[in-house]
């Protein structure tokens, strides 16, 4: 127990080791996630929010994570995100 194949982790209070790392393709972890927008994920005018758009990105780049280091992973940071044409209740969002 508390070893990389481990997946409940480490014991309290020990390390967390880490086993050989295998070469992996970016092409290998793709990941996508489609979902069609709502009357909840939307503000009054019918734009969706924009945390609902986040959201999804969020999904989808730990989906990736976790095929590509086949380990749980968390969201550290984004830098920035720019939203450009609005997402509007009925639309089909889909991040990969």
């Amino acid at each position: 127990m508390g070893d990389a194949s481990d997946p409940s982790g480490p014991s309290p209070g020990k390390a967390f080791t880490v086993g050989p790392v295998h070469e992996r393709a970016a092409a290998d972890s793709q990941s996508q996630l489609v979902r069609w927008m709502g009357v909840g994920d939307a503000n009054t005018a019918g734009f969706v929010h924009g945390g609902t758009v986040m959201k999804l990105c969020d999904e989808v780049a730990g989906l990736a994570a976790i095929k590509h280091s086949r380990r749980p992973v968390v969201t550290a940071g984004v830098d920035r995100m720019t939203f450009l044409p609005p997402v509007h209740i009925g639309d089909l969002a889909s991040r990969a």
